[in-house]
This record gives structure tokens, C-alpha cells and sequence, in this order.
């Protein structure tokens, strides 16, 4: 692995966890919903598309890839996918 894909991935840990941290606060959300709201629309676009890659893997889980703590995220998640398709809305959200 190189120093700069190292870094990639120290990135995404690092963001994972600062989302992480939003989710649990209850008061943040809306606010974090809000901020995302002002940001450019390229931007909120390529969110999106991350949001439905979690969507994805989350309805690609099976029975025992999951328990009581997150099912109610892999339920909903399985009827996103199964409403807009594997292959997201059409026509496609561009950017992502």
C-alpha cells in the first residue's frame, strides 16, 4: 500500500468516525442535515450517492450478517433498495 493510499483510508476512518459521533447525538443530526442543506449541490449530490452505497450494503446483508441492534437500519434499507432498484433511481444522480 502506498503512503498516499494509507492516508486514503486513515482519511475514511477518521470520517467514519466523526459521522459516527453526529449520528449518536441526537441534537447534531438536524443540525448536520441543515449544514448539508447549505453545501454545494454538487456536493449534497455526491452525499447522496454515498448514503445509498450504505443503503445497498446494509440491504445486501443476510440473516445472520445482522442482529437487533441494527435491523430496523437493514430493514428499511432493503425496502430503499427494493423501491429505486440495485442500480439506484433513474435516471442515475450524476457525480457520484
Amino acid at each position: 500500500m502506498t503512503e498516499w493510499e494509507r492516508k486514503e483510508v486513515d482519511d475514511m476512518k477518521n470520517a467514519v468516525m466523526s459521522l459516527s459521533d453526529i449520528s449518536a447525538r441526537s441534537s447534531s443530526k438536524k443540525l448536520f442535515v441543515d449544514n448539508l442543506a447549505l453545501d454545494h449541490r454538487t456536493r449534497q449530490q455526491c452525499m447522496t450517492g454515498l448514503m445509498l452505497e450504505w443503503f445497498k450494503h446494509l440491504a445486501s446483508l443476510n440473516d445472520y450478517n445482522y442482529d437487533l441492534r441494527n435491523q430496523a437500519s437493514v430493514l428499511l434499507a432493503k425496502k430503499i433498495i427494493d423501491a429505486i432498484g440495485e442500480n439506484g433511481y433513474v435516471p442515475p444522480l450524476p457525480y457520484f
